[in-house]
């Protein structure tokens, strides 16, 4: 999986150079790789905290990577910088509000946790939001780059966001993990 984002997210940030509908590939692996997070974790899954850190910094990285080297190029306006701070806001403020909803549970000589409905339906919350926002942005003639290009970093925050949160939350000593 992780090959798979890293290619993605080089395709992606190669798309948003690009002309008319640059931003697409982005959001939909952003889409793909929630999909697959709510579908694995609703079933489930030991709560190892340095494994649960792993796949915010891999989407940070990623998100960061083909965005960077534009920078220079771009140039930013109001709405850009209204977007972005949104973004921020909504990313944040979703990820911690969704860290305290995940449930957490003991099982033989470990902790689990899994997505619950509160949970996943914050994680649709999470996916409108973004689109009005990019929506929003797209129709006040917002660039490329505070609108989809990075939606593959904002993942990432809110992720580890919302996985701090679950790691903060965990149950300390014996059978509780590490």
């Amino acid at each position: 999986m992780t090959a798979l984002l890293l290619s993605g997210t080089a395709m992606a940030g190669a798309v948003t150079g690009g002309a008319d509908g640059a931003g697409r590939l982005p959001v939909f692996i952003g889409l793909f790789v929630v999909v697959v997070i709510v579908v694995t974790r609703m079933g489930g899954r030991e709560l190892r905290p340095v494994k649960l850190l792993v796949l915010p910094i891999i989407l940070l990285v990623a998100g960061l990577a083909p965005v960077l080297p534009l920078l220079p190029e771009v140039e930013l306006h109001g709405i850009d910088y209204q977007l972005i701070v949104a973004d921020l806001v909504v990313s944040v403020g979703l990820g911690v509000v969704r860290g305290f909803t995940v449930q957490i549970y003991p099982k033989p000589a470990a902790i689990w946790y899994r997505y619950g409905p509160v949970t996943v339906a914050l994680w649709c919350l999470s996916i409108g939001l973004r689109f009005l926002i990019g929506g929003y942005g797209a129709g006040h003639a917002a660039t490329a780059l505070s609108t989809s290009a990075g939606v593959i970093f904002m993942l990432g925050l809110t992720l580890l966001c919302q996985n701090v949160v679950v790691i903060a939350r965990r149950p300390t000593g014996a059978g509780a993990g590490g």
